[in-house]
């Protein structure tokens, strides 16, 4: 008695590269994966032509490519991905009134012809041509949240420094500080919680990702002390400073990620800051108890205290950038978006809204997938958008299953 094996083989359309040996990861038996899905007759891809056309031409169209970009292209897709998928939606593990309505009378047999039909059309062009000859994405540093931090912060060197270590008295230095503890300070801005017409105004200009992006950057920069030292008495701010170094540590050098570091900070801004405190102008109430008492001298020897210690860098997890979000999701989806696993879906030259869509709803958990979601958490807008224009400008390539008939079983 003969066996066979499966193999695929990923083709050009029209063109057919010939047959290679399955991988370890994807050498599935075929009772696994459904013969009839990978291997379809011509009668089951007509039959399943009419049916598409009867029950999904109207939002995927007859040839698979929807017109609608915020719906997925199904032409060139795999068979088993798309009949799995359409299960889910007829048993309600995947939830769309439109797609149950579609499916409500259609028997198993009937989605197996479909997602034959579907699977065997040519796929979808790409929306735009590939950002580069090896699909790689054309400028990585423009997707690059630290690159685009820096950009971000472009006009705040004047006050701040262009590296986020200010020379301008009164001006704090940005380096040193924890991002969360960045972002917590403009959105204090942005709240009224800290006045200054100049921040306010800028704060509420960014949005929420740029802001990140800036708390980012400045984190990674190398912080350096201030300049001007501070005229107060520096014994008696380091007595003074005692009471502080539960919060801020003994030197000012702080790991709390929503504490801020004094260490080498400007000792005109720390000593306004202090002031500021005190006087209900900025709203921590920790910190107006702690300075409700201090007098001006006290302020004034605690600021120059910590003006002359050594800031140290904090240590901060950079975020991958988008080639490097590429590189993972190409390990389930194929290189470029081409999954050769017929479980997993291509991606490549599907409608970028509608990826978009998908990872977010991903990321909410609207789609059921552990996997999935534990990859789109993290993602922020910008990283979901670079992902989506990728993966629809990417060229689809058709794929091929051959079976390979194996040597005769041996029946003793």
């Amino acid at each position: 008695m003969k066996t066979f094996l499966w193999a695929f083989a990923v083709i050009a359309p029209i063109l057919v590269a010939g047959a290679v040996t399955p991988s370890t990861a994807n050498a599935q038996s075929l009772q696994e994966l459904d013969r009839s899905l990978l291997f379809p007759s011509n009668a089951d891809i007509a039959a399943g032509e009419t049916l598409a056309t009867d029950a999904c031409g109207a939002c995927h169209s007859s040839d698979g490519v929807a017109a609608d970009p915020a719906l997925p292209h199904l032409a060139g897709q795999h068979a088993v991905y798309l009949y799995t998928e359409l299960l889910a939606y007829k048993d309600g593990r995947r939830e769309a009134e439109s797609m149950s309505s579609a499916l409500a009378f259609l028997s198993d047999d009937a989605l197996r012809k479909v997602s034959s039909y579907y699977a065997n059309l040519s796929p979808p062009e790409p929306a735009a041509p590939a950002a580069s000859s090896d699909g790689a994405v054309a400028d990585v540093a423009a997707s690059d949240p630290v690159q685009l931090g820096m950009a971000a912060a472009a006009g705040c060197g004047g006050c701040h420094g262009a590296s986020g270590n200010s020379q301008m008295a009164g001006m704090p230095s940005l380096t040193a500080q924890s991002p969360e503890y960045f972002v917590a300070a403009m959105r204090a801005y942005q709240q009224g919680g800290r006045q200054g017409s100049m921040m306010s105004s800028f704060a509420a200009s960014v949005n929420e990702e740029a802001v990140q992006n800036m708390a980012l950057y400045y984190a990674l920069q190398k912080p350096q002390r201030s300049a001007a030292g501070g005229s107060g008495d520096v014994d008696a701010g380091r007595a003074a400073a005692q009471a502080c170094s539960t919060c801020h540590g003994a030197d000012g050098n702080i790991t709390s990620a929503d504490t801020p570091t004094l260490a080498g900070q400007d000792a005109v801004y720390l000593a306004s800051s202090l002031q500021a405190y005190a006087e209900g102008k900025r709203d921590h109430a920790p910190m107006v108890t702690a300075t409700a008492d201090l007098s001006d001298a006290d302020v004034e020897a605690l600021a120059s205290f910590y003006a002359q210690q050594e800031p140290i860098t904090r240590k901060v997890h950079q975020p991958p950038t988008i080639a490097e979000w590429i590189e993972r999701c190409d390990r389930c989806h194929g290189i470029g978006g081409n999954s050769t696993n017929p479980r997993n879906p291509s991606l490549a030259s599907q409608n970028e809204a509608y990826l978009a869509r998908v990872i977010e709803t991903y990321a909410d958990g609207g789609r059921d997938n552990s996997i999935m979601s534990a990859m789109s958490q993290p993602l922020r807008p910008s990283d979901i958008a670079g992902l989506a224009a990728h993966y629809a400008a990417q060229k689809r390539k058709s794929i091929l299953y051959v079976e390979l008939p194996c040597a005769a079983a041996n029946d003793e």
